[in-house]
């Protein structure tokens, strides 16, 4: 029954999407976001949902006329010179496993998806459309999660969607507070009482589920839009209360075993799963000193034969001692930082921060610019959903291997067409 209905509902988006080249883009990011796939568990679970929604989306483009120019700004040249680099160090690698192709085709598609962004986002409901297929994409496993979580009081473990970039917990609670600030962004638009409610329900119960999966990285990235929230919130009387309220109800249903794991923070550099993160960022290090230039291709640092062959020289990083680093095996980078340092050296992490820092202060720009036109005035408060966006990503990601994720880089395309859009108003005649 659940295929048939996950396969009705797709079925019907694709038909509205034909000819309507923002409703395909949005039907991409929620197949990206969303995984469909993980919904189903019989015959419609080998449906290409992703790919169907990339070839509509590519098809709509054909016959699309934009009545703007597509202006990219400096992060989006930027981030064309770190996909070269990306192609190049790949090219360059130090290995030759499967996981280097796996990585670099994701990787592409999440740029196309990018790339599609930039060429159709050119108004409001373009981008009120995406805003809402990155919350239905994410939230919709959160909301439901979330409310497990609740109805458990706090014993419900939450873990991302089988067979997807989110199935780790870490991974899906980064997701979840990249994902809530559009979900506030949504929230300034809805007029009937019940549809807020709706909506403040849900992004309670998101929260939920950002504690849910028991992580740290999560917690601290949580705190980051929660807070920047209340600060920039022009509506502090309703923000306030509602938060501490949230803060109130919710510490009812945290488990003691989540209290303890987060005191933990301060005490990070003598946890074990600490040390095994040193452990990887030393990999990191390591392979990006033998390889300034172009690393060692994706994901080097988790195979096998590079783990070997670098784990006998730690004693030239002993800032933290790793006496004990023969007891683990290869793993993954645990830090967008050292994952991107240890693929793609030291010229492509210059090239990675540069992409998201100059993002970052575009976006800040445009949420502190007062609009050209009155209706307009959505453009700050979209570029202030994108900036706590972009917070969460580099707060939560310091702590796990999610350099590539589409959302990340759907944000960089996302604040480029903000911005063409912003200086085209400003330019033409009111």
């Amino acid at each position: 029954m659940r295929d048939i209905v996950v396969i009705s509902y797709f079925a019907v988006l694709v038909v509205l999407a034909l000819g309507r080249p923002h409703i395909a883009l949005g039907l991409w990011v929620w197949t990206a976001l969303g995984t469909p796939n993980s919904l189903t568990f019989g015959f419609s679970g080998s449906v290409r949902y992703n790919l169907i929604a990339a070839i509509i989306t590519i098809l709509s483009c054909l016959s699309f006329k934009r009545d703007t120019p597509v202006r990219p700004n400096a992060s989006v040249l930027i981030a064309l010179i770190f996909v070269l680099w990306t192609l190049l160090s790949t090219a360059m690698a130090i290995h030759d496993s499967s996981n280097l192709i796996r990585v670099l085709d994701g990787w592409l598609r999440g740029i196309v998806l990018a790339a599609m962004t930039l060429i159709i986002v050119r108004q409001k409901l373009h981008f009120v459309v995406i805003a809402w297929t990155i919350v239905l994409g994410i939230g919709l496993y959160s909301g439901i999660e979330g409310l497990k979580y609740f109805a458990s009081a706090g014993s419900h473990r939450i873990v991302g969607p089988q067979n997807s970039n989110l199935h780790d917990n870490n991974h899906l609670a980064m997701a979840i507070n990249m994902m809530l600030p559009f979900a506030i962004f949504l929230l300034r638009d809805l007029k009937k009482p019940s549809s807020r409610l709706a909506m403040l329900l849900f992004i309670a119960t998101s929260i939920l589920a950002v504690v849910g999966t028991d992580s740290r990285g999560g917690f601290a990235g949580l705190a980051i839009v929660l807070l920047s929230w209340a600060i920039l919130s022009k509506r502090k009387r309703l923000v306030a209360p509602f938060l501490i309220l949230g803060l109130i109800a919710g510490a009812s249903f945290v488990p003691q075993t989540y209290i303890d794991r987060i005191s933990t923070i301060s005490e990070a550099s003598e946890e074990g799963s600490f040390q095994s993160r040193v452990i990887s960022w030393k990999q990191s290090t390591l392979i990006a000193l033998d390889n300034p230039f172009t690393g060692g291709g994706f994901h080097a640092v988790q195979n096998a034969f590079v783990w070997e062959r670098y784990s006998r020289d730690f004693h030239r990083l002993d800032f933290i001692d790793t006496e004990h680093a023969s007891i683990y095996s290869f793993k993954a980078a645990h830090s967008i930082y050292f994952e991107v340092l240890g693929d793609h050296g030291f010229v492509g992490l210059f090239l990675f921060l540069l992409v998201f820092i100059s993002s970052g202060i575009a976006a800040i720009r445009l949420s502190k610019s007062k609009p050209p036109k009155p209706e307009l005035s959505w453009i700050p408060h979209f570029a202030t959903a994108c900036t706590l966006s972009l917070a969460a990503f580099a707060v939560s990601g310091a702590l796990l291997s999610m350099a590539y994720f589409e959302l990340a880089w759907l944000l960089v395309a996302l604040i480029s067409s903000l911005t063409a859009l912003e200086k085209h108003s400003r330019s033409s005649p009111t």
